[in-house]
């Protein structure tokens, strides 16, 4: 954790901490998916943002050391499978450098739609490939870079409407900055 802080310079949590002032106004009850150690609500919670974060996570571990009292519910769980939610659970959802471990970020897309109520904004962030294709940036690596069409394609497919897009540099990795794409979106 903080060789990713110090070493990469990582600084999207601050960056969404910002982006869910706006997004929480009326809306409580968020779903984060692939949590990890919680950096992103650590994040909000110092901006002051007060919001109830569900954290999901496949790793056990990664629940476990969760510190930050914004995450009231912790749930084991795959992003790509059946998620274990009533429809309509929560008023929004945010899930940051998961889609550089998923192939098909269409498999989020259609478990995330029902759990979001109508009106529910999610916030995420995806490589983007400098190509037509899905790509895997290193043959030792399981990082996955998306273009930035079939991304919006199957958002929308899955019923999503584009809201807003931020490019940004999200961390270092060799020496070069990783782009990501911040991607807000809303349901209906």
């Amino acid at each position: 954790e903080s060789h990713l802080m110090d070493d990469c310079q990582y600084t999207l949590p601050a960056k969404v901490a910002k982006l869910m002032g706006p997004m929480a106004q009326g809306r409580k009850d968020f779903l984060e998916l692939a949590v990890g150690p919680g950096n992103i609500g650590k994040a909000i919670a110092d901006e002051g943002i007060d919001i109830r974060i569900t954290a999901g996570d496949f790793a056990i571990d990664m629940l476990k050391v969760i510190e930050c009292p914004l995450y009231t519910g912790r749930v084991l769980m795959e992003a790509t499978h059946p998620f274990p939610f009533k429809d309509n659970s929560f008023d929004g959802a945010f899930f940051i450098l998961l889609m550089e471990h998923v192939t098909d970020p269409l498999l989020v897309f259609r478990e995330l739609f029902p759990v979001i109520k109508p009106g529910g904004l999610v916030l995420f962030t995806f490589m983007i490939s400098e190509s037509d294709n899905v790509e895997m940036l290193e043959h030792d690596s399981t990082l996955i870079a998306h273009p930035r069409d079939l991304v919006m394609n199957e958002l929308a497919s899955a019923g999503f409407s584009l809201l807003k897009e931020f490019p940004l540099d999200a961390y270092i990795h060799d020496g070069k900055w990783r782009k990501h794409n911040l991607t807000l979106a809303i349901k209906g």
